[in-house]
């Protein structure tokens, strides 16, 4: 479930904070970090998807 005080926030400024501390991060790594950090960041993604597919089918 979505955290309330995150329930306020527009998912655009979320997406753009988010962003932000990918290139943030990104730019912090070495270049051997590089792939693990890539394929970590479209794990999550992978998994935040289907967790808002799921809640999206519970509320149908």
């Amino acid at each position: 479930m979505i955290e309330q005080s995150r329930a306020d926030t527009p998912p655009l400024a979320d997406a753009q904070e988010i962003e932000r501390e990918l290139l943030r991060l990104w730019r912090s790594v070495g270049e051997s970090e590089k792939p693990m950090m890539r394929a970590r960041v479209l794990s999550l993604v992978v998994v935040t998807e289907a967790a808002r597919e799921n809640e999206m089918a519970e509320l149908m």
